[in-house]
């Protein structure tokens, strides 16, 4: 049996040593995957001594994971490339809503056509309305509280930004900075968010009544 020591030879460096060829550990997966950590692996010096092996996260001096270092080491060379992630995860949301939103644009959400999907048997119609399937575009859109939220919405700010027949155009198409404070117009980003958030909410309300 090859032991992981036997790949080790001394550097010039005294204390430490160095990987060899790494071809015989790392034999399965994606080459270029291979190629970059057998890269990575090649230029680190391996502490040599008589102590007892621990496990250590080794980005860090102080050895300890955190999530937050990992998800700052996974974006660091990455760039998001869907445009409407930052309208879904913005600081000024809530989690709970952002997850929300994330789940019913990837037509996840719990509706009653989603949940046939999985084998779930009960009412297909909409509660509300009583007359179209209940969707993820339905409820967002042609739900009747939606449109009446909208225009309420847009005569009390004195600005236009009706949902926009799904989830992408109404993100997409609101209006970016119409008030000309910064106060007002991060206010008005929230809206389309919460106004989905609050037509969701009304419409489990009816399922539990």
């Amino acid at each position: 049996m090859v032991k992981v020591n036997q790949h080790w030879k001394p550097t010039l460096t005294q204390g430490y040593k160095q990987w060899t060829r790494l071809d015989h550990i790392i034999r399965q997966g994606i080459e270029s995957i291979q190629e970059n950590l057998e890269a990575e692996l090649s230029n680190r010096k391996i502490c040599y001594s008589d102590k007892k092996d621990i496990i250590i996260w080794g980005y860090e001096a102080r050895g300890t994971f955190t999530t937050h270092e990992e998800y700052n080491i996974i974006i660091r060379n990455h760039t998001v490339k869907d445009p409407l992630w930052n309208k879904f995860w913005p600081p000024t949301i809530w989690p709970k809503v952002s997850t929300f939103l994330w789940l019913l644009y990837q037509n996840k959400s719990l509706t009653w056509d989603n949940l046939r999907k999985i084998s779930f048997h009960g009412p297909c119609m909409c509660l509300n309305c009583k007359q179209e399937e209940e969707t993820t575009m339905h409820v967002i859109n042609s739900y009747p509280l939606a449109n009446s939220l909208s225009e309420k919405v847009s005569f009390r700010c004195l600005k236009y930004g009706q949902n926009k027949e799904d989830i992408t155009n109404t993100m997409c198409n609101w209006a970016i900075s119409p008030y000309k404070t910064k106060l007002l117009n991060t206010l008005w980003k929230l809206i389309p968010s919460l106004l989905m958030w609050t037509i969701w909410k009304e419409r489990n309300h009816l399922i539990l009544l």
